[in-house]
């Protein structure tokens, strides 16, 4: 039983001019994947925003995530805004690397991403591989979609030397992440 209804998926990697897609318009420049993905789920567009929301369980949303930690707000002091959270993360791109993320949420309908992998020159020395770092952000927007909700999903990454966060790593990412997304907001 199928239960996205609808999947676009446009993702581009270094090319040059502008293309129009049908779920917009991206420019792509030779340093970055820009990828523009929407599906319709069967789950209401509360339970989607909430699974959204709980950055802590994102490994059961997202096939690249490990595991992922909240940093305390409290260590902080006054860095981290009310609608924003710091995360820890342990990502597989394909091999297991640290990463950094700032996420923002807008209720009941956006939430925001800002990410940085391998961010620690020593890490990157110890590995006898040279890794590719990468900054990324990502914007989910929902709305409601004949007893469902529609998500649409902007990423753009910015790949150091492109040899491991490829396109067909955006895409296999993405392919599996509507399904597993609606899993967990059924269960919301």
């Amino acid at each position: 039983m199928r239960r996205i209804s609808q999947i676009l998926f446009s993702t581009f990697i270094f090319a040059s001019p502008t293309f129009a897609q049908e779920s917009g318009t991206l420019e792509v420049t030779p340093e970055k994947i820009f990828s523009n993905f929407e599906c319709k789920v069967d789950a209401p567009i509360e339970g989607v925003f909430a699974a959204l929301s709980d950055v802590a369980s994102h490994d059961k949303i997202l096939s690249n995530i490990v595991s992922r930690t909240i940093v305390d707000p409290g260590n902080l002091g006054s860095v981290l805004k009310e609608n924003e959270v710091l995360t820890v993360s342990t990502v597989v791109e394909p091999e297991e690397r640290l990463a950094l993320a700032l996420f923002r949420f807008f209720p009941p309908n956006r939430v925001e991403e800002e990410m940085l992998t391998d961010p620690f020159d020593g890490a990157a020395k110890a590995n006898p591989e040279p890794l590719d770092r990468k900054k990324g952000s990502i914007a989910w927007d929902l709305e409601p979609a004949d007893d469902g909700t529609l998500i649409r999903v902007q990423s753009e990454f910015a790949p150091k030397t492109g040899r491991v966060y490829t396109a067909e790593r955006v895409n296999s990412i993405w392919s599996s992440h509507c399904d597993m997304l609606e899993a967990e907001a059924n269960l919301r």
